[in-house]
């Protein structure tokens, strides 16, 4: 890959897949709880502070605090879609938790020190 393209960056390789597993996770969630639910509408609105928060680092349009909001709450969706699915098991609900919240909380851990390059590499 050139190193002018966008995919040469690490993060920009991570957010898609990420942003596609945080809408699972809200998937997760409204068929829980329903669409209209508190913790569907949490989760979605979560959802999309981390997406605009990633996007804004990734693209050198926000700072370090940006990434300190858009990591709580990546975080924070993981509780959030727990609860919805413990109020209203199944064991397709649970299996999708596991299956989506993995792979995303893995992608939020690897993004942590991504943010730490893009606020310290020139």
């Amino acid at each position: 890959m050139d190193d002018a393209s966008p995919l040469a960056d690490p993060f920009v390789r991570i957010l898609g897949p990420r942003i596609a597993l945080d809408v699972g996770l809200v998937a997760v969630a409204a068929d829980a709880a329903g669409l209209r639910a508190v913790p569907t509408l949490v989760a979605a609105g979560l959802t999309l502070v981390s997406a605009v928060g990633a996007v804004a680092i990734g693209t050198r349009l926000a700072g370090i605090r940006t990434s300190y909001a858009e990591v709580l709450a990546q975080v924070l969706l993981f509780p959030v879609v727990g609860y919805a699915v413990v109020a209203a098991p199944s064991p397709v609900r649970i299996a999708a938790l596991a299956v989506l919240g993995v792979p995303a909380a893995g992608l939020t851990l690897y993004a942590v020190p991504l943010y730490g390059d893009a606020f310290v590499a020139p």
